[in-house]
């Protein structure tokens, strides 16, 4: 089996659709390293210092595991790396990615 991490970027959802079609991709894999592009959005690993931010995560992977596209989210962690622990806590970030239980995509955790 063969399976691909990559971005949930609506502008080029065609295009992703069409190489794991062409190259008979088993399974894709939601990395969400980026708020819909990374040609206009710094990426949430190491700019996740606000509030603003981290609403952007949660929607970009929130719209990305309703996608039905990908198998699981990658490392739904990777906000962490750079978030000051109060915006976490006081953002209720785990009630509202609670609410993708329902969702096709299973979170997974990082190993790092």
């Amino acid at each position: 089996k063969i399976g691909l991490e990559c971005e949930y970027f609506p502008d080029y959802l065609y295009w992703l659709k069409e190489q794991i079609k062409q190259y008979h991709i088993d399974y894709a894999i939601f990395g969400n390293h980026y708020y819909h592009t990374d040609e206009k959005f710094p990426y949430f690993g190491s700019h996740t210092h606000n509030r603003d931010m981290l609403d952007l995560y949660e929607e970009s992977a929130i719209e990305g595991m309703e996608s039905g596209l990908f198998c699981y989210l990658a490392h739904p962690d990777l906000f962490m790396r750079s978030s000051p622990w109060r915006i976490i806590s006081d953002a209720g970030t785990s009630a509202r990615l609670r609410r993708t239980d329902d969702s096709p995509t299973p979170p997974q955790a990082s190993g790092r």
